[in-house]
């Protein structure tokens, strides 16, 4: 999903946040995950950025470039815990930092 060939415009910090939402590992084969899977993704997506999307422009109506992170779920770098308590992983994937969880399902 940072892949801009793929999809335009999504960070890692918030595929993180979708892969979360949407319980999926961000180790998983693109073209295993199962359609029903594909469809609690997309809702993912909207919900994450929205979301997203709503927190900053209340924290800072004049510019939606602003880094504010701290609603962040997973994508925490000096956290050890989501904000639901869970222990975040960390591990590198494609020369980038990426955030998750073990509740989160592999698809291989």
């Amino acid at each position: 999903m940072t892949d801009g060939k793929t999809v335009q415009g999504i960070g890692n910090a918030y595929v993180d946040e979708i892969l979360y939402a949407a319980k999926i590992s961000p180790f998983s084969k693109a073209n295993k995950i199962p359609e029903s899977n594909i469809e609690i993704l997309s809702q993912a997506i909207r919900g994450v950025l929205t979301d997203a999307e709503n927190h900053i422009l209340f924290l800072f109506p004049d510019t939606i470039t602003e880094k504010e992170r701290d609603f962040l779920q997973v994508h925490r770098p000096k956290q050890t815990l989501t904000l639901n308590g869970e222990p975040i992983l960390k591990a590198e994937l494609d020369k980038r930092k990426t955030y998750y969880t073990g509740s989160q399902q592999l698809f291989e």
